[in-house]
């Protein structure tokens, strides 16, 4: 009877052991996608700031340009640089919400597919 009393016990420790490793791992995911979600925030809002100075910088070389004190390829190249930093702004916010999405697993929040949203069934 003890022997087995001793053996349920180290069954139960087993189980107990575990689970407290699945907990942890769990943890630790949610852990790594907190911080790349949060650095995927950061990313998106130093972007957002490079979109503007970069469009203004734009608008800046346009403006020279009317006045005479500066050429077309002046303005051309301010207007690249302006759309690389809308295209890089872009792939931040797609990596923000890939993070979400990471971070939405990793807390086990689901997800419903697009059909259900837009019909309104939960």
């Amino acid at each position: 009877m003890r022997a087995r009393i001793a053996e349920r016990e180290g069954l139960r420790d087993e189980r107990l052991a575990e689970y407290e490793q699945t907990v942890l791992a769990a943890l630790a995911d949610v852990e790594t996608a907190l911080a790349r979600h949060r650095q995927a925030r950061r990313e998106v809002a130093a972007r957002s700031e490079i979109v503007a100075l970069t469009a203004e910088a734009a608008r800046l070389a346009r403006t020279r340009y009317e006045l005479g004190a500066a050429t077309l390829i002046d303005v051309l190249d301010a207007e690249r640089v302006a759309i690389a930093a809308r295209r890089d702004l872009v792939g931040s916010e797609a990596r923000l919400a890939q993070s979400h999405a990471v971070l939405s697993t990793a807390l086990g929040l689901g997800w419903r597919p697009a059909e259900a949203t837009l019909s309104g069934s939960p």
